[in-house]
């Protein structure tokens, strides 16, 4: 994505929302992303696959593809179970998305939600859930909505409409359909 290109189009602020409708800045906003992931796919499919070493904890060395081999890899070649439950991995201490391509010789920790970084990952993802939810129930703006340590929240701007704890029934089935969507977890780099 360029500098100059926004995911939300900045006329109008506001539209009012119909139930069952998707506003339109929504429709803008996966235009962009999906026309920024084909770039990224190329550029990662045009990377030589130049071997890499995997270190782990333990010290056990697996091989890899340069742009290829995800941490969720590895973790599925060590056990269903520890790819199914690791939620985040750290690479060279930084967190990694499990499914993104590792691009050079690291060390690999595999992190489940009991890990500080995977309870972090998890509630901030589920902050993720709950905007989409707001958005597809309500017509909200997103304002910010991160993890905090023992779970996540969304500020939102719904124009002169109001959500209140008499709408956590909705909420709450609205954010089980969107978890049942099986909606792809994704980020460019």
């Amino acid at each position: 994505m360029s500098q100059t290109e926004c995911l939300v189009p900045a006329n109008p602020q506001w539209q009012e929302f119909s139930a069952g409708k998707q506003p339109e800045f929504h429709k803008h906003r996966l235009e962009v992303w999906e026309r920024c992931k084909a770039k990224r796919e190329a550029e990662q499919q045009a990377l030589p696959e130049d071997p890499i070493k995997i270190t782990l904890p333990d010290g056990n060395v697996k091989e890899g593809v340069k742009g290829k081999t995800s941490p969720y890899d590895i973790a599925l070649g060590i056990s269903k179970g520890l790819a199914e439950n690791s939620v985040v991995a750290n690479v060279n201490g930084k967190p990694w998305d499990m499914k993104r391509p590792l691009v050079e010789d690291c060390e690999l920790e595999l992190c489940k939600f009991d890990h500080p970084a995977g309870r972090e990952t998890f509630w901030h993802s589920s902050a993720h859930v709950l905007g989409l939810t707001l958005e597809n129930k309500y017509g909200a703006h997103l304002c910010v909505g991160p993890a905090i340590e023992d779970g996540f929240y969304y500020d939102v701007y719904c124009g002169g409409n109001t959500i209140s704890p008499n709408d956590n029934d909705t909420i709450k089935a609205g954010f089980d359909e969107v978890v049942k969507g099986k909606h792809p977890f994704e980020r460019l780099e």
